[in-house]
């Protein structure tokens, strides 16, 4: 798994978590994971909330890993159900 994936999976599991949190379970130092989570922040699949002063961060509700613009996720999830419909004919 890279580190995004390691980030990704831990905010789903523990959503409003602020960086040191994250650090330590994922075992990095320093400003690192800030670079992780500026990417998944610009691809649209993590956001920030300032919550008592820190900034908390989670997955974006209905997100699905790899799929930030929402048309793509739509189009994939028509073709599994289309998938799913041609098997049991």
């Amino acid at each position: 798994m890279t580190r995004y994936e390691q980030l990704y999976a831990f905010l789903r599991e523990h959503p409003a978590s602020d960086a040191q949190t994250i650090n330590r379970a994922l075992g990095t130092s320093g400003k690192v994971i800030y670079y992780e989570i500026k990417k998944g922040m610009r691809s649209g699949e993590i956001q920030a909330r300032k919550i008592a002063g820190r900034y908390r961060y989670s997955t974006r509700a209905g997100a699905c890993f790899g799929c930030a613009n929402p048309l793509t996720a739509l189009f994939n999830r028509y073709l599994m159900t289309a998938r799913r419909n041609s098997k049991a004919a």
